[in-house]
C-alpha cells in the first residue's frame, strides 16, 4: 500500500509493539505541524498570509526550477564520482543511469492544473526543529531556510513541502542509524535495514494520517488523494536531492544518507504513492 493508503490504516500489533510511544510522538508532530499550516493560512488583511490558488504559471515555474536543481545536482554528482565512498559510488552509478526517470518524476506538475492552493509555510522543516516541552512541541526557527533569500521564503507554495520534509527527515534518521558503526556493525546492515524501513513507513504514516485528521478539508490539501500523493513525491524527491546537493558540496563523504534515500525513492517508483 501506498503511505497515503497507510496514513488511513491501524499499523499491525507487532509493529505497534516495537515502535512503542514514538508513534504517538509522530502523530503529536503531524497535528503541530498542520495548527502552523492552518494559522498560516487563515484569512488575513496582510496579503503575505491567506490562500492562492495555483496558475498555470506557477505549476510551470515549480516544475522548472525542479528540473533545474534536478540537473545542477546530476552534474555535481557525475564530477563527485570519484570522491564517494565505494558503496555510495555504486548507488551513485545507479542513479545517474535513471537520470530520465527523475525528470519523469517531475512531469505531472505541470500534467495538470493543481486545485490545492498555495499559502506560506515553515519552509525548513525537519526533525530538529521541534522543541519538546516536557509536555508537548513548539515548532522554532520559523524565519524558514536562511540560506534563501528572504523574498523566496516569502513566498505563497504548497505546505505539502514541509510534510515531505518531514517524510524525508523520518527516513534520514532511519538511515543515519543503519550507517553508524556504533549502532549497526557493517555485516548486520542488511539484516537491519527491513526494521528501518518498517520504522520509517509507520511513523511517517502515522505523522501524515494525524496532518491531515487536523487539517481537515482545508483547501491548501488536494480533495483528490491521486494530486495529494502526486505533490508528496515530487516535494520528497526535491527535497532528497537539495540534501545530496549540500553533502556534495561540503563532504562527498558523507554524501551517502542522501544518495540511499535517493535510490529507495527511484525503486518505490512513480506511482508508490497513489493511493
Amino acid at each position: 500500500p501506498s503511505l497515503v493508503q497507510l496514513a488511513g490504516l491501524e499499523p499491525p500489533a507487532g509493529v505497534v509493539e516495537k515502535i512503542g510511544v514514538y508513534l504517538e510522538t509522530a502523530h503529536r508532530l503531524g497535528e503541530r505541524t498542520a495548527e502552523l499550516h492552518l494559522a498560516a493560512a487563515a484569512p488575513s488583511e496582510d496579503p503575505a498570509f491567506g490562500q492562492t490558488p495555483h496558475s498555470p504559471m506557477d505549476q510551470r515555474s515549480v516544475y522548472q526550477s525542479m528540473r533545474n536543481v534536478t540537473g545542477m545536482v546530476l552534474r555535481l554528482l557525475r564530477t563527485s564520482t570519484s570522491k564517494l565512498s565505494p558503496e555510495s559510488q555504486a548507488a551513485a552509478g545507479d542513479v545517474l543511469d535513471r537520470s530520465l526517470a527523475i525528470y519523469e518524476r517531475l512531469r505531472p506538475l505541470v500534467g495538470k492544473r493543481l486545485t490545492a492552493l498555495r499559502t506560506r509555510h515553515h519552509g525548513s522543516l525537519e526533525l530538529c526543529k521541534f522543541l519538546f516541552t516536557g509536555k508537548d512541541f513548539v515548532i522554532i526557527d520559523l524565519e524558514g531556510d536562511k540560506s534563501v533569500p528572504m523574498s523566496e521564503r516569502r513566498r505563497k507554495r504548497s505546505p505539502l513541502r514541509d510534510v515531505s520534509a518531514m517524510i524525508r527527515s523520518f527516513r534520514r534518521t532511519t538511515t543515519k542509524v543503519l550507517f553508524d558503526p556504533g549502532l549497526v556493525r557493517e555485516d548486520d546492515r542488511e539484516a537491519v535495514r527491513p526494521w528501518g524501513d518498517t520504522w520509517h513507513t509507520w511513523v511517517s504514516a502515522a505523522f501524515l494520517e494525524s496532518y491531515l485528521a487536523t487539517v481537515g478539508g482545508a483547501s491548501f490539501i488536494p480533495a483528490d488523494r491521486n494530486e495529494l500523493a502526486m505533490l508528496l513525491d515530487v516535494f520528497l524527491l526535491e527535497s532528497t536531492l537539495v540534501e545530496l546537493q549540500a553533502a556534495l558540496e561540503d563532504n562527498p563523504l558523507r554524501a551517502d544518507i542522501a544518495l540511499v534515500g535517493l535510490v529507495d525513492l527511484l525503486d518505490a517508483g512513480p506511482d508508490a504513492g497513489r493511493a
